[in-house]
């Protein structure tokens, strides 16, 4: 697997966020006054986060289009988060910092959605050929970019719920 597809996936991640940033109007305000429930355990974090990059790399089996979609969705809903908070007055070193803690969950959905794009030259492979030769280098490869994309959220749930800790007791 070549690393293009790790570029090819944060470029659409990016196209999702810039969409987002050129098309959409600005989401009114949401009303707070009924209590949402949100697992904020790192276990329930992790699971999630889990969900997330399985359907990405679902995209190996399936061509690369459920990837290519999710991709899409999550720049698109990151893009709308930063039009609103700028819309809304944050300054930009703000949201920055902000997003920052998230920077490990980014980096799964980006390596995930490489394995899940990389779907897209096994199918090339298929029809050229008849068969789909997966070579040992490939699935090394892909079997080190799992690793790496569930140490990385890992470390996201381990993060994000230090930081949920933290935002709490500022109440």
């Amino acid at each position: 697997m070549k690393s293009v597809f790790f570029f090819l996936a944060s470029g659409i991640w990016a196209i999702g966020a810039l969409w987002a940033q050129l098309y959409c109007p600005r989401i009114p305000e949401i009303p707070l006054d009924k209590p949402f429930v949100i697992n904020m355990t790192a276990i329930g974090i992790f699971l999630n986060n889990l969900k997330m990059i399985l359907f990405n790399i679902s995209g190996l089996v399936s061509c690369g289009i459920p990837t290519l979609f999710t991709l899409l969705l999550n720049g698109f809903v990151f893009g709308l988060l930063i039009r609103n908070a700028v819309d809304a007055g944050l300054p930009l070193h703000v949201i920055g910092f902000k997003t920052l803690p998230h920077f490990p969950e980014y980096i799964a959905i980006w390596l995930s959605g490489a394995i899940g794009l990389s779907g897209m030259q096994l199918f090339i492979r298929l029809t050229r050929s008849g068969t789909v030769p997966i070579i040992e280098t490939d699935f090394k490869i892909i079997m080190k970019f799992i690793l790496l994309c569930l140490l990385c959220i890992f470390m996201a749930a381990l993060i994000e719920k230090n930081i949920i800790l933290t935002a709490i007791s500022w109440e």
